[in-house]
């Protein structure tokens, strides 16, 4: 089955709107597909792994203000912290009378086991709990929480009762450690049904993954549920791999697994066939060019990222060609999609800004249309912890940023006891939210549960 021109200048101009969505369109068709195994997707990238300076004082309170209307800072909130063994145990958000309280307890290898979330609305006096959340994780990839179960407090029956915000990853591994299948499940009427999987088959040579394939359950034309392949991989190849695939395509370098080469593949009359093939070559020093090249049609995605200093800003490049006047040869004028984007760190290597450019067809170049800045203060007097945080999104009609959060810490509290064996290690830190997946270890701008990892050893924040 050939593509049409058309149709592939539909694929290469959705690829943007994934690069900036974690939802990826279901269709049966190999378009749809290459369109899932687009490269890499830009913010799921490697920003995720800065080694930011850490101080051992953490924030005791904190004022959090909204940036208003009229061009001023309104108080949200107040948020206070303890601390247990240089984890948060709970953090207390204050509204006027009204007051959340979260309890965070942990396991001994320092892995969050249960949040729950109660409320009062009477300055403290009185607490009702609100809801709960119980983590498992991954015995062999700890980072990866296996299951999570949601809960709302019932007051008619005086319990907690289970919702739909809960979730199984039901994980198979071969002899030698190697996921062979990852399904993952989630609740509906009263039991857990699959509604993704991953399968992979392993070289018996080499030990490693030599396909992969991830298909999620959908509705055929009769409303009768079926299995959909998204994503098909192989004759895979490895510049590193530790043989745990826990994720689609876009994110395995999170978590250490790096391809070299891979074919494209797709299911016809029972037959796996090729459409194309994945090429990456690494810089060694976090940069990386991966090439798509299909074959059915004459087209290719270049992604490059490149690294730009010490601090571990980069930059990620993607274009799109397409033959569509089919003279066989691909130029600059063949170019259908250009995406950019450029992340900065500030001197302490947390996340200063991140910009995202596209494709202009009006001049052939490139324009901003998204991005975030987040400018921070530093205080000498408590090891350089951040004291005032400032986020503003870019306007595109505007052409500037705009403000939108601020965070003032008004009081520091010393964890060194807690975290003094993790920070006293080499090695980078990673950090994790609490559905298991790697997030920016270093935009610590907004509230919530943060999983910081830094080699072997594992701790937990709450900003």
């Amino acid at each position: 089955m050939m593509l049409s021109a058309a149709a592939v200048s539909a694929q290469t101009q959705s690829i943007h709107k994934r690069l900036h969505s974690s939802i990826y369109g279901v269709s049966a068709s190999k378009v749809m597909m290459a369109q899932d195994m687009n490269p890499r997707t830009i913010k799921q990238e490697n920003k995720n792994f800065r080694t930011a300076e850490k101080s051992n004082f953490m924030p005791l309170t904190e004022m959090v203000y909204t940036y208003t209307e009229d061009g001023t800072w309104e108080l949200e909130g107040e948020y206070s912290y303890t601390y247990k063994n240089g984890k948060v145990a709970t953090q207390t958000q204050k509204s006027g009378d009204d007051i959340t309280l979260t309890t965070t307890s942990y396991s001994d290898d320092g892995l969050t086991e249960t949040v729950v979330e109660s409320t009062s609305s009477d300055g403290g006096k009185n607490f009702t709990n609100a809801s709960k959340a119980v983590f498992v994780h991954d015995p062999v990839v700890t980072d990866l929480v296996i299951s999570k179960k949601r809960y709302e407090w019932d007051s008619e029956s005086n319990d907690w009762t289970e919702i739909s915000d809960s979730f199984q990853r039901d994980i198979k591994r071969d002899a030698d450690g190697n996921i062979t299948s990852l399904t993952i499940l989630v609740p509906y009427m009263g039991a857990y049904d699959a509604t993704e999987k991953y399968t992979n088959t392993v070289d018996p040579e080499t030990k490693q993954i030599n396909s992969f394939k991830y298909e999620s359950l959908t509705y055929d034309e009769n409303d009768q549920p079926v299995w959909q392949t998204n994503q098909y991989l192989t004759d895979i190849k490895w510049e590193k791999t530790n043989g745990q695939l826990v994720s689609q395509y876009d994110e395995w370098m999170l978590w250490d697994n790096y391809l070299s080469s891979a074919t494209l593949a797709y299911e016809e009359d029972g037959e796996t066939k090729s459409f194309g093939n994945i090429n990456i070559e690494y810089s060694g020093d976090g940069g990386y060019n991966e090439t798509f090249q299909y074959t059915d049609q004459l087209e290719r995605t270049d992604t490059k990222k490149v690294m730009a200093d010490e601090n571990g800003s980069f930059s990620i490049e993607e274009k799109s060609y397409s033959d569509a006047n089919e003279d066989g040869v691909l130029t600059d004028e063949d170019l259908v999609s250009w995406n950019k984007e450029i992340v900065t760190y500030d001197a302490h290597k947390n996340l200063a800004e991140d910009e995202f450019y596209e494709l202009d067809e009006e001049t052939s170049g490139l324009v901003k249309t998204m991005g975030e800045k987040t400018e921070r203060q530093y205080d000498a007097e408590h090891g350089d912890a951040v004291k005032e945080t400032i986020t503003s999104s870019y306007d595109m009609d505007a052409q500037e940023y705009m403000p939108y959060s601020k965070v003032i810490v008004t009081s520091f509290t010393d964890i060194t006891s807690g975290i003094k064996a993790v920070e006293n290690t080499d090695g980078n830190i990673a950090a994790y939210n609490l559905q298991g997946m790697r997030i920016d270890a270093s935009a610590s701008n907004g509230m919530g549960i943060t999983i910081v990892k830094k080699n072997e050893k594992t701790f937990k924040l709450i900003k």
